[in-house]
């Protein structure tokens, strides 16, 4: 009986075939079991149903009949697990990178979201059981140098357990073993035949990178969800524990893993030839996150714990099912031979891969530490700067002032304190208020030094800001940081979140995506001044709440109010109908007209995408048209973020959605397109269609009451004098393969 999975990788056979990899016979098509009962089944390779994890399948590379694993990467689920291994991949010239090698990368030609990665084949790495203390100390010596690795680069595993920790068996298993039951020789005729570690030292390897994260150095590292532990993981993460989700510094918590996978798997505190690792794995499970050392200082303790070993206490026995008749028969015999009981030339650290001593808190803060770490480094770059003549001052909150200490006292306390609730993240962004009119602004950090065009396009786009079309935000001032040339702090006006309240009805919705990418306005704007957004999705859709919340709301927690003293009160968008604007211009780009406009790289979708980029499938990085790019984000956030093809009010836009997520870049409409035919969908709407529940949040019974407040009132559904079809901004027709062309064009 063949399972899900094994169907998966048989629909895949040919195609696996023409990309110069074979899978075993039971996956080619019209294959039938030979076997005709349960025992001949049982010794039958075929019989084998797929290994667990099902995601993944043996294969062998045709050219030089190299084994190999495929895995199938669901991107929906772990959308940065391929970008992370690549990325990884790109450095193995590097020793100390023991991140599994990526060989090539397919996109599934059956299904949009998922993509086939071909990996070496592996073996788990406590397979066969450690022989002696050396072998032990070898492979932990690798795994911490792996981790190290990892984390210099701003990469936190997130799941480290030992099924996500493998060996190279080539020579191990010098004639190698069946990939359906690893025990099993090739032909599947005798027990697999292996040697010890002592005799050969493998190499170890990291996998498994589907809940990985890697993080900017410029903003402190959080999580508000922890992936489960592995299904032997008996000790719950202090970070899980509580009622509600705590945010949690990841980087601590691998090292928690590394610690559990000492005390649970090798027992280090009942096994008498390992108890010397005990204090190690105790110091690296410690309840406080922060107590716990980081990977460089494990890597130091490790060492300085294994260098006082003498040979004999290396040649113990490694694990507790050893056979020590037989184990002390191998020692004898590596002693008559002289075979040293670690590897010859073994570093225990390195300082290629030692952790930056300044960026300590990076690695250790945990969430109480978090929002104090922002704020000092936010005072660092601002407080000097805001007070400098002949700029217009801004004033920060109390708690960014210097000498500043928190009243609160319990935890409790924190929660009902306007200064207690986090900082933004990312880092890079506070609120402040202007002096001289108490008006309520963001300042922004920007790297000048940096490659991205942020500030330039953002004052160009203020330069044409007496056009009502312009719905780029604003930029206020520009102040230079005192403490860096490469600093700039840029003030805008303080906004909320495009939907957030969520939209009450179908016309506010309509009147949203109108200014959006409608009307001549927000994305069409950009396009006919040949600016590319390149990274439009929810997060990055403002909108001016100075009328929709006309008593304001506390800037880090906005449902609160500003004294924070109750819940922030708020009309709905039918009575003030608020403008929309589109920020953050970081990997804007603004491109010549005489040439067509190409990138290489295509920035990841939001972290909640649906469906990846189809300029990103492939193996390699390939050219693409940044502004087809543009429209595909349009339609994903309508389909992910507005839910246009599961909520019913709103699913007269889902045809449109569909044009503009069509995989072939040059089948997308332009922008002036999308603008033309959503303005045809929308004159075909009644008022009562108008007035329906404009989000899946909507409450239906409120709704209602306004809905009928509305009609007795002669409120219209949406905005009057209001053009859907106005031309000022249209595309230049002549211009359209620029929008439009793909690399092949």
């Amino acid at each position: 009986m063949t399972n899900k999975l094994e169907k998966f990788w048989r629909r895949h056979h040919s195609f696996l075939h023409e990309h110069g990899y074979e899978l075993r016979d039971k996956f080619k098509p019209g294959w039938v079991p030979t076997w005709k009962n349960a025992a001949q089944r049982a010794r039958d390779p075929d019989g084998r149903t797929v290994p667990k994890p099902y995601c993944i399948v043996d294969a062998t590379r045709s050219s030089d009949r190299t084994p190999v694993m495929l895995k199938k990467v669901l991107i929906t689920e772990n959308p940065h697990e391929v970008d992370i291994c690549l990325y990884l991949s790109s450095l193995q010239h590097q020793p100390e990178n023991h991140a599994v090698p990526i060989l090539e990368v397919f996109m599934s030609p059956h299904f949009d979201n998922v993509q086939l990665v071909v990996m070496p084949r592996l073996r788990t790495f406590e397979d066969p059981w450690f022989d002696t203390v050396g072998e032990v100390v070898d492979a932990f010596r690798q795994i911490f140098e792996g981790v190290e690795f990892l984390h210099k680069h701003f990469i936190a595993h997130r799941d480290i357990h030992w099924g996500n920790i493998m060996l190279d068996p080539s020579r191990l298993y010098p004639k190698g073993y069946h990939p359906a039951d690893t025990h099993r020789s090739p032909n599947f005729k005798s027990s697999a035949k292996h040697i010890t570690r002592t005799q050969c030292w493998p190499r170890y390897y990291l996998i498994d990178f589907g809940l990985s994260r890697r993080y900017s150095p410029d903003e402190l590292p959080f999580e508000t969800t922890q992936p489960s532990a592995d299904s032997e993981n008996i000790t719950l993460l202090p970070e899980l524990s509580g009622a509600i989700p705590r945010r949690y510094n990841p980087f601590p918590v691998d090292i928690f893993r590394l610690g559990f996978m000492l005390t649970w798997h090798f027992e280090v505190d009942k096994f008498p030839p390992l108890q010397f690792l005990l204090p190690l794995a105790q110091k690296m499970m410690a309840k406080e996150p922060s107590c716990r050392p980081t990977i460089t200082e494990v890597r130091r303790l490790f060492a300085e714990i294994c260098l006082k070993l003498t040979k004999n206490q290396l040649r113990l026995p490694g694990h507790v099912f050893s056979d020590h008749m037989l184990q002390q028969f191998r020692q004898f015999r590596h002693i008559l031979t002289c075979t040293p009981p670690l590897p010859r030339h073994a570093s225990f650290q390195s300082a290629q891969t030692a952790l930056d001593d300044n960026l300590c808190p990076f690695y250790t803060c945990i969430a109480s530490d978090l929002d104090a770490y922002v704020t000092q480094r936010i005072r660092e770059d601002l407080d000097a700067a805001l007070r400098i003549p002949p700029w217009p001052g801004y004033q920060l909150r109390d708690k960014f002032k210097p000498g500043w200490q928190p009243t609160w006292k319990t935890p409790l306390e924190r929660e009902y304190d306007p200064n207690g609730p986090p900082t933004f993240n990312p880092s890079t962004i506070v609120d402040a208020t202007k002096i001289s009119d108490n008006k309520p602004v963001m300042l922004k950090k920007i790297l000048t030094s940096g490659p991205d065009h942020e500030l330039e396009i953002a004052l160009y786009l203020t330069s044409f800001l007496e056009h009502s079309e312009n719905h780029a935000v604003p930029i206020l001032d520009v102040l230079q940081s005192p403490h860096s040339e490469d600093v700039k702090l840029v003030v805008m006006p303080r906004l909320r979140l495009f939907s957030d309240p969520p939209f009450d009805t179908v016309g506010e919705f309509i009147d949203a995506f109108r200014q959006i990418f409608e009307v001549d306005q927000g994305v069409e704007f950009l396009h006919k001044h040949f600016i590319a957004h390149r990274d439009l999705h929810g997060g990055n859709i403002m909108l001016d709440y100075t009328r929709l919340y006309p008593h304001g709301f506390h800037p880090t927690l906005e449902f609160m109010t500003l004294d924070f003293k109750g819940f922030a009160k708020h009309t709905t968008r039918t009575r003030c109908w608020p403008r929309y604007y589109l920020i953050d211009f970081g990997r804007s780009r603004r491109y010549s007209p005489d040439a067509v406009p190409f990138e290489v790289t295509v920035p990841p979708l939001n972290s909640n995408r649906k469906t990846l980029l189809p300029e990103q499938g492939g193996n390699t990085p390939r050219r693409y048209n940044p502004f087809p790019v543009d429209i595909f984000r349009l339609g994903h956030m309508l389909t992910s973020h507005c839910a246009v093809d599961t909520f019913p009010p709103l699913q007269f836009v889902l045809p449109l959605a569909q044009e503009m997520m069509a995989q072939d870049p040059s089948s997308r409409p332009t922008i002036t397109d999308v603008r033309r035919r959503f303005a045809n969908l929308c004159r075909c709407l009644t008022k009562e269609q108008l007035r329906l529940p404009g989000s899946p949040d909507s409450d239906d019974i409120m709704q209602r009451i306004r809905r009928l407040r509305h009609i007795l009132t002669w409120t219209a559904p949406l905005p009057r004098n209001k053009d859907f079809n106005s031309g000022r901004f249209a595309l230049d027709d002549t211009l359209r393969p620029f929008y439009t062309s793909v690399p092949s064009d």
